[in-house]
């Protein structure tokens, strides 16, 4: 089938397949940036419920480091605000991807009408 299709409608197809793939890489990382903002709320929730001078540590590789825990909390938050901006990007990009291959989709679907092809 694929033979029977003009060279720019094949490489429109090979172009449309590379664009619903990184689609799809994008949409696997913003499940992971979710994820990790759901653990950094969960986790600057839990230390807010603790007393200021609360004993804290980070682990770093396989070394756990005692810390203060407000700047433990300060670190978190601004970690979760740049987790915030990165998911704001990640999704605008999907969004504005998902829009490109939607009227390729549609651009596509009516060039392989032409040829008989569903």
């Amino acid at each position: 089938m694929a033979q029977q299709l003009p060279p720019e409608l094949q490489q429109e197809l090979i172009k449309f397949d590379n664009l619903r793939r990184q689609h799809e890489t994008l949409q696997v990382a913003l499940q992971q940036i979710k994820s990790e903002l759901t653990e950094l709320s969960s986790t600057l929730e839990e230390l807010g419920k603790l007393p200021d001078d609360t004993v804290t540590y980070r682990i770093v590789g396989q070394v756990m480091f005692q810390v203060d825990k407000l700047q433990l909390v300060k670190d978190l938050e601004d970690k979760k605000r740049t987790t915030e901006l990165s998911l704001e990007s990640y999704t605008k990009r999907a969004n504005s991807l998902g829009e490109t291959i939607r009227e390729m989709s549609t651009k596509l679907q009516a060039e392989f009408a032409k040829y008989g092809i569903q």
